[in-house]
């Protein structure tokens, strides 16, 4: 298999971050430059990002709109990522909605999510969250919709966790057969 291959095989949603290492602004910057090449429907890009790290006010706002089952280990990531998706845009002075955002914007997130894998890094997204919550803490404008969030790190000690979340982390990584991913006609 490819190098790409084995960086895709090995991303794994984790839970035990190291809150001790901060990550440095250059992978930040690699990421979202990762992130900035996914292809999109008519070239809209229609993907943001918002992140704090930790300490920073918008780290703040990005956790406490998170889930208290999210909240439990998340605070150990230092860094959080909105992944916000632009649902509606202005072509020729009209207001188009853009059916293709929230799938555009995953595939950018998948793509600085490898970048993430790629460099060392631990990645986790999150559907638990307050969408509305976060919308109005980040202030954003009716055309932009949270997506998801994404807690960012270096892997933390698997043994500093409380013993469901250990077992959790240490569970294998399933996926479904290619075979039962492929329908075919009768």
């Amino acid at each position: 298999m490819s190098e790409l291959f084995t960086i895709i095989q090995s991303r794994k949603s984790v839970v035990s971050f190291n809150p001790e290492i901060d990550i440095d602004q250059s992978f930040i910057d690699k990421m979202f430059k990762a992130a900035s090449f996914a292809p999109s429907a008519n070239n809209v890009q229609p993907w943001r990002y918002m992140y704090g790290k930790k300490g920073e006010v918008t780290y703040e706002k990005i956790y406490n709109s998170l889930t208290e089952g999210n909240k439990r280990w998340a605070k150990d990531a230092p860094l959080l990522i909105a992944s916000i998706a632009q649902v509606e845009y202005e072509r020729n002075g009209t207001i188009v909605k853009n059916k293709y955002a929230w799938h555009d914007t995953g595939m950018a997130n998948i793509q600085l999510m490898l970048e993430a894998t790629a460099q060392g890094l631990v990645t986790h997204p999150m559907g638990g969250f307050d969408a509305e919550l976060l919308k109005n803490a980040l202030q954003l404008s009716q055309e932009y919709e949270p997506i998801i969030v994404i807690a960012l790190g270096y892997a933390g000690n698997n043994e500093l966790l409380p013993d469901d979340l250990k077992e959790r982390q240490q569970k294998p990584k399933m996926r479904k057969e290619v075979e039962e991913i492929i329908l075919k006609l009768n």
